[in-house]
């Protein structure tokens, strides 16, 4: 794992940090992709966001929640 120092700037109302060519395809993202931004306790985590498995997670929670007591069934 390697460490890369950035300077954090100003752009428009926000602020901002650039990416090498290397970090975005270590992130396996480009230009115009979006990033999921976790906030936790020792820092942020980046990671690249993917809408398809965005959307399964949520249809899982979904279920988890209707069908709760069946899950627990099954659990056992």
């Amino acid at each position: 794992m390697t460490t890369a120092v950035k300077k954090i700037s100003k752009h428009g109302n926000s602020a901002a940090v650039t990416l090498s060519p290397a970090d975005l395809q270590h992130l396996a993202a480009g230009l115009g992709d979006c990033v999921a931004i976790e906030h936790r306790e020792n820092g942020v985590f980046i990671t690249a966001y993917d809408d398809d498995f965005a959307r399964k997670v949520e249809a899982i929670d979904r279920s988890r929640r209707k069908y709760r007591n069946a899950y627990r069934e099954l659990a056992k």
